[in-house]
């Protein structure tokens, strides 16, 4: 089995996905900014992280599962936007 960081990397780069253009603002309506966007992107992709690490084992402890699901998203979400995320 892939490790969890490739696993995540693999759904967020997929052509696949569906999500290309899903946080983009329709016609018409406001923009709701470079932050905003960046903000919604990291929670799709974290919880992306963590549902995938929650899966692995439903008993590990929801701290490890976090820190996985949070050391896994941070490089892939650095690809995906070309934005680092602090420590």
């Amino acid at each position: 089995m892939a490790d969890l960081e490739s696993r995540v990397r693999a759904v967020v780069m997929s052509d696949a996905s569906g999500v290309e253009g899903l946080y983009n603002s329709p016609d018409g309506a406001p923009d709701e900014g470079e932050t905003a966007t960046r903000a919604m992107d990291w929670g799709w992709i974290y919880g992306l992280a963590y549902a995938i690490a929650r899966a692995e084992d439903p008993f590990e402890p929801i701290p490890d599962v976090e820190r996985r699901a949070n050391a896994a998203a941070r490089p892939v979400f650095a690809e995906y936007t070309g934005v680092g995320v602090a420590a």
